[in-house]
């Protein structure tokens, strides 16, 4: 009896194994979500402004504070290469300004 059992089951996983799907098909990529304001002239979305609020500004923070240690390291390379206006626009005034100059809500 027992012999007969471990044969089901072994022939039970077999046929798992060899069975192969009837139908296969590429399912659709999942789209992006997109948060745009369509004009000036429209107030964003509620739920727009809270995630701005809550998560891409203190992230743009802390791009502000690791872009100023950034720039700090990099000054005297590119002072030497005379690419100090390149630093200052990358690290520190493109952060500062997409964090503390740009309307709410916007995802600019």
């Amino acid at each position: 009896m027992e012999r007969i059992s471990g044969l089901l089951i072994i022939a039970t996983l077999i046929a798992a194994l060899a069975a192969v799907p009837v139908q296969a098909q590429d399912a659709p990529a999942p789209q992006p979500l997109k948060l745009t304001v369509s004009s000036m002239d429209d107030p964003p979305p509620g739920e727009v402004i809270l995630f701005d609020v809550f998560i891409l500004r203190p992230i743009g923070l802390a791009a502000t504070a690791v872009g100023l240690a950034g720039s700090v390291v990099a000054y005297p390379f590119a002072a030497m290469s005379g690419s100090t206006d390149r630093v200052e626009e990358e690290l520190i005034r493109k952060p500062w300004d997409y964090t503390f100059c740009r309307p709410v809500g916007d995802e600019k």
